[in-house]
């Protein structure tokens, strides 16, 4: 403890080690003054938290004298005019003494609570005053937010906090001030019910934070606010009018936007950079540019969702209309897409000839435009190239250099997260399994996922655990066991067995039929039987039978062809007849057929085996 008396003026305060090691922590603070007003520091309050706690994890409380809130005909509430606020305290060293890379500023008032509380302590201490007081009636409130949802953790009953509270004006301005009071004064009865019913509703502040678990946000309609979600698939509902110049932070897969007045036949939108334009003249700001599309249904309640699905790289849409496309090779080498939209033809694109040295290895987003590119394979060579694709035409090519013909592409898929497609390799001499990691349309990377039993052949690619990365299907051809491998962060993560099924049934197919996230199997058996596996989290839950198709019919191919979330069927006649089966909830509600197309075209499918 060092004191320096300084008499008036202005000073200017050094402190220089003399010897010894340097201190972990210095304060500074004005001491003994009859009269503190008197003396002011730069920045100020800067590095006293006097009143209020300092540590990140701790949620500090501002104090509101009980009789100057609205309950009392105080409206709105009024912050007491004691204690620092410690704006601008500089947090310099981790809890375990180690320096951080740069000081932590922070406001160290989170929310506000009352004081000016009657007690029943003995000895005549009568009301009790001060931010003492007013941490406990918020730690009341927190403890019955517990009561009624244990799975909140911390951060989440700090967010809840502050969501409920009613802003609470700084006496010296008669404005809220931050500073001083937080988001202001929390109101109990809000921050239980967020943490009941995980609906954070009736909040009048800008900004809300949700938890990590799924929350629904229904924000004041006549403010604009912003909206952090959080961990979870989240809700957000409103009017829209009331969305009109709101912001979601953080959306993500999963997230739901629901306009409660829309209708379906008549609400339309664009997406542009990262805004969601509606209504004409609306517009929601998403300013993390969510990897996904959206997908227009309708609200059983009323209204129009707004579901960010997954960007699927390997969806086969050439026009960026979120709707897979169909992609044709006629055995002279010609190249062309059928756009589809709402199951039906709307047109098409003649892409060229193809060398017959030269194969189509597969399709997807390698450049990320949110539109498929082609993956071509030199049978000669081993030379491997793209062709991007921009509104449904070729816009350039890549070549990605030639790999020796020992190895063979697989598919397609985003096996590193990061939305682009990547190369599944097999090395045919050992059956090693391994990615090309893209990126800009550049490889960027690899990763050898290990080396399979040499019974066991990839039948499909997609991702069975929900968590936004490609999986890889496998099947064993002797005992018709099937397997997912899990791929996390392009390296293999685990293995699951889904169990052994007859090898009359054969994969045909990867999609998510049933709308959940997460990929499903399709089978069909030797006798024309067709059905799926439904998985969730990499386990099967279910299955459902989907008839019985003539063997003059041939599966070609898994995609969203009507836009709704859900994988549907195409078929291929031997006639050449092509037609689509609509899929819904796991089960066929309809279908179109897309006319008859000479036997000398082929559609390209991925290039899995028939095990």
């Amino acid at each position: 403890f060092v004191r320096v008396d300084l008499g008036t003026g202005t000073w200017q305060i050094a402190i220089e080690n003399l010897s010894g090691p340097n201190p972990t922590l210095i304060k500074d603070l004005v001491y003994g003054d009859s009269n503190p007003a008197d003396v002011s520091i730069s920045g100020a309050n800067a590095g006293t938290v006097f009143g209020h706690h300092m540590s990140p994890d701790a949620i500090a409380v501002g104090a509101v004298d009980s009789a100057n809130t609205p309950a009392f005909g105080v409206s709105p509430p009024k912050s007491e005019d004691f204690s620092s606020s410690g704006v601008g305290t500089q947090l310099w060293f981790n809890f375990d003494g180690t320096a951080l890379p740069s000081p932590l500023l922070l406001n160290p008032v989170a929310v506000s609570g009352i004081d000016d509380i009657e007690t029943t302590v003995p000895g005549g201490l009568g009301d009790f005053f001060g931010t003492s007081a007013a941490t406990p009636s918020v730690a009341a409130v927190a403890a019955l937010m517990l009561q009624g949802n244990s799975l909140l953790n911390p951060t989440d009953i700090k967010s809840l906090l502050e969501d409920s509270a009613v802003a609470a004006v700084d006496p010296t301005t008669a404005t809220a001030n931050p500073e001083v009071s937080g988001t202001g004064l929390v109101q109990a009865n809000l921050a239980v019910a967020f943490a009941e019913t995980g609906i954070i509703s009736g909040s009048h502040q800008r900004t809300l934070v949700g938890t990590h678990l799924n929350d629904v946000f229904i924000p004041d309609p006549a403010i604009f606010v912003t909206m952090t979600g959080g961990g979870g698939n989240d809700t957000f509902q409103s009017t829209i009018g009331g969305f009109n110049g709101d912001t979601i932070t953080d959306g993500h897969v999963g997230d739901k936007i629901v306009f409660t007045d829309a209708n379906l036949a008549t609400f339309a939108y664009t997406w542009s950079g990262t805004t969601l334009h509606y209504a004409s003249t609306h517009a929601l700001n998403l300013p993390n540019n969510p990897i996904g599309h959206f997908i227009l249904s309708v609200d059983p309640t009323s209204g129009v969702d707004v579901t960010l699905a997954p960007e699927n790289p390997a969806l086969q849409d050439f026009t960026g209309g979120g709707t897979s496309d169909l992609l044709w090779q006629n055995t002279n080498g010609s190249t062309g897409t059928w756009e589809i939209g709402n199951g039906l033809k709307t047109g098409g694109t003649d892409l060229g000839p193809i060398s017959g040295v030269w194969t189509i290895g597969g399709t997807g987003d390698f450049t990320f435009n949110h539109t498929s590119d082609l993956l071509f394979r030199n049978n000669s060579t081993g030379d491997v190239a793209t062709w991007e694709i921009t509104n449904g035409s070729k816009s350039g090519s890549t070549d990605l250099g030639p790999v020796p013909l020992n190895w063979q592409i697989l598919g397609v898929g985003d096996f590193n997260h990061d939305g682009t497609g990547d190369i599944l390799w097999r090395n045919n001499s050992n059956n090693d399994l391994g990615t090309w990691e893209l990126q800009n349309g550049v490889k960027t990377g690899g990763a050898d996922l290990g080396i399979a039993a040499s019974t066991l052949r990839v039948v499909g690619i997609g991702d069975f655990n929900g968590d936004g990365t490609s999986d890889v299907l496998l099947r064993d051809i002797s005992t018709g066991d099937a397997k997912i491998w899990e791929v996390q962060n392009g390296a293999k993560s685990g293995t699951t067995d889904l169990g052994v099924v007859p090898l009359a049934w054969h994969v045909e197919g990867v999609g998510d039929f049933n709308g959940d996230g997460t990929s499903d199997i399709l089978w069909r058996s030797d006798n024309g039987d067709v059905g799926t596996w439904e998985l969730t989290n990499g386990l099967k839950t279910g299955g459902t039978d989907l008839g019985n198709v003539s063997n003059a019919w041939h599966i070609v191919g898994v995609g969203d062809y009507y836009d709704n979330g859900t994988a549907d069927i195409l078929w291929r006649n031997d006639s050449g007849d092509t037609g689509i089966w609509q899929i819904k909830n796991g089960l066929k509600v309809g279908g179109t057929d897309l006319g008859v197309v000479p036997t000398s075209w082929h559609i390209i499918e991925p290039h899995f085996d028939f095990v």
